[in-house]
């Protein structure tokens, strides 16, 4: 994630891994002259906030902490937003450049407030669960007021559709492996090749 000190390396780098689309990712790849991509949990987890940062976007972009009311007292939750799913980060160490079609995402609602001290903080005020992205992105379309996000609770588990990448190969994964709740083991490092595909117009006669 850190070729060198320079940062416009620096930049570029974190915007392939926060790019939302493909062909953004690619261009930046061509800039950097870079055929492989080597990913770890803590760039596509831990640390993606680091990411986020260099690329001089905002973490809640992506993802935010709110707070859920139960049994009389506040819990904090880390929800993930659509945006962190396309991340080509995720989308490469999380799905493995894999399509996802078979999601159901949830709906919350939630208020801006603050606690007794001033400190603003987002309050869950409720849940609901559908069976489709599309189901969800209907439901928010009628809501005249309010404020509501579709959201994750699990990395792992995408609330929105993914399209398979293209020009990118999963090549490798490490023997290590970190435990993924309600997905299981999953690899520490992973290594992708980028392919670089030829427009089905182009031909070479040899």
């Amino acid at each position: 994630a850190n070729p060198s000190q320079s940062p416009v390396a620096l930049t570029k780098v974190a915007s392939f891994f926060t790019a939302q689309d493909e062909s953004s990712a690619d261009e930046i790849a061509r800039e950097l002259d870079s055929k492989y991509i080597v990913i770890d949990n803590q760039t596509a987890m831990g640390m993606f906030y680091a990411m986020v940062r260099w690329a001089g976007k905002e973490r809640s972009e992506f993802f935010d902490i709110y707070y859920l009311p139960q049994e009389n007292q506040l819990v904090p939750v880390q929800l993930f937003y659509p945006e962190y799913y396309r991340s080509l980060s995720s989308r490469l160490y999380n799905f493995d450049g894999k399509a996802v079609t078979l999601v159901s995402a949830i709906v919350i609602a939630y208020e801006d407030t603050t606690d007794d001290k001033g400190t603003p903080y987002k309050l869950i005020t409720a849940v609901q669960q559908f069976t489709s992205y599309e189901e969800a992105a209907a439901y928010l379309l009628k809501q005249e007021t309010g404020n509501y996000k579709i959201v994750g609770t699990n990395p792992f588990i995408s609330p929105v559709p993914l399209a398979a990448l293209a020009h990118y190969r999963l090549i490798h994964s490490s023997d290590g492996s970190i435990t993924v709740q309600d997905v299981g083991a999953v690899s520490e490092v992973k290594i992708f090749e980028q392919i670089d595909i030829l427009p089905d117009s182009t031909f070479f006669y040899i």
